[in-house]
């Protein structure tokens, strides 16, 4: 049976959590909440489960002090952070229009995500600490679901460019667009591996559903890691680069883990309840 889960009150004060943890959203209470699991004993604990309107897309800070996340608590999405040690939340945007799936910079100083405040699908950053927002896209296609390249100079993110998503990179400095992979099917959920070399992603090219692939950044040698014919989604990298945790819909939702060459994946909890949207503590 499931670990009983704390409250919220119960960890607060914490200076934070061990290495190997994974924060995620569930639907354990009847709305999303952010959890976190460590690998090791197993142990399931809620950060934010008393919600009605929803938490959701954590994001571990690089030093692992803080998660980001959306949030419609104040009637729309909007990007919020969450201090681990206190359990203090900061609204980091406030727009009528939807903020989501905050990724952080390497220096965690800045987050990425994407908006609807421009009318369609578009990517910016926003400064934690000073709140400056950049404008990153402008156009009429999709660009979403951002990851920052772990040196710091690109983002990688899905793009609706030519009918179907693919995915590309962002050069930071002068805003300039290149594709990693963009086939007629549909590639999305891009994630950096911690060395840089290679991104993570799902696509449904091979049939109805998503499988998870992982591909060299500069685009060669793209392979397939799953091939189970359910929809599996948003892949992460451990902190070592070996292994991939992602979301598995066999039934409902669940997390799985799987080595990064395709090799032995397994589910990573017995719970019962929905979890989306994992992310992996940075810190080695």
């Amino acid at each position: 049976s499931p670990t009983p889960i704390p409250t919220t009150e119960e960890i607060s004060g914490l200076p934070g959590f061990g290495p190997n943890q994974i924060a995620y959203t569930a639907n354990n209470t009847g709305f999303w909440g952010i959890y976190v699991l460590d690998i090791n004993s197993r142990q399931e604990t809620a950060l934010l489960s008393d919600n009605a309107n929803d938490n959701s897309a954590p994001a571990w800070s690089p030093d692992g002090s803080q998660i980001a996340f959306h949030s419609q608590r104040n009637g729309n999405w909007d990007i919020y952070l969450l201090d681990i040690a206190t359990g203090n939340i900061r609204r980091l945007t406030t727009h009528e229009n939807g903020d989501l799936f905050p990724a952080w910079s390497p220096d965690g100083t800045q987050l990425a995500f994407h908006s609807t405040r421009g009318g369609g699908y578009d990517l910016y950053s926003i400064n934690i600490n000073t709140l400056e927002l950049r404008r990153l896209t402008d156009n009429t296609a999709v660009e979403a679901s951002p990851d920052w390249s772990p040196d710091g100079t690109q983002l990688v993110f899905e793009g609706n460019y030519n009918g179907s998503l693919g995915i590309y990179l962002l050069n930071l400095a002068d805003l300039t667009v290149q594709v990693v992979i963009d086939t007629l099917a549909n590639e999305t959920n891009p994630a950096w591996s911690p060395d840089g070399r290679q991104i993570a992603y799902s696509s449904d090219e091979r049939g109805e559903d998503y499988e998870l692939f992982v591909i060299n950044a500069n685009g060669t040698a793209p392979r397939q890691l799953t091939t189970n014919r359910v929809n599996d989604l948003y892949p992460a990298w451990s902190p070592n680069g070996t292994q991939i945790v992602y979301e598995s819909w066999s039934d409902n939702p669940a997390l799985y883990i799987i080595n990064a060459d395709g090799s032995n994946p397994y589910p990573l909890a017995n719970n019962p309840y929905k979890q989306r949207f994992p992310d992996w503590r940075k810190i080695p």
